[in-house]
């Protein structure tokens, strides 16, 4: 069983990239998995999946983590010895204006085998649902800072009168000492 997605996030990549590798954080943006770390193994995770994230039940399987820096890749490979055996893989595709989130499972074993494309038709939703809350996520980090750069750019135009003035003011040498002199 394989599942593919490739979503569109609005944000640079580092941040997508600092948000990805704090496997802590998934809950926040993807409302159907918890994952934790165990204390005795940085790279050993407990993954909780469930596909109502209403509901407080919800299937634990023990994992692996592993992050490539990098490659912008993380990689979280979870499931039971033989029945059941999932690889999932968040990873940032660059083009020349956007970034995109790939996000990638697959599946083995005997109990992925009986039920496959019932798990796929099941999973593929809950994953673009996810991507969707990634992005919106991201934005709603993105906006407390936008907000201040737009105030403090309104201050200074308030305190120069226009943004020409501003500019002289920052350029001018004489002023090194106090670049916001009040008039």
């Amino acid at each position: 069983m394989e599942v593919h997605t490739r979503t569109r996030i609005a944000c640079s990549a580092l941040h997508l990239w600092i948000v990805l590798r704090r496997v802590e954080w998934i809950e926040r943006w993807n409302p159907y998995v918890i994952v934790r770390r165990r204390m005795s193994n940085p790279n050993a995770i407990r993954y909780y999946f469930t596909n109502n994230p209403r509901s407080a039940v919800r299937a634990m399987f023990n994992g692996t983590l592993a992050i490539d820096d990098p490659g912008m890749t993380v990689t979280i490979e979870f499931g039971t010895r033989n029945h059941f055996r999932f690889t999932e893989t968040l990873s940032i595709e660059r083009t020349s204006d956007r970034q995109w989130l790939r996000h990638d499972l697959t599946g083995e074993g005997l109990g992925v085998k009986l039920m496959g494309r019932i798990l796929a038709r099941r999973i593929r939703p809950t994953m673009l649902h996810a991507n969707t809350m990634l992005d919106e996520f991201m934005t709603s980090l993105q906006t407390p800072v936008e907000r201040q750069v737009s105030r403090n750019v309104h201050m200074q135009r308030a305190r120069f009168g226009s943004t020409s003035q501003m500019k002289m003011c920052a350029n001018d040498p004489r002023m090194r000492d106090d670049p916001c002199p009040k008039a």
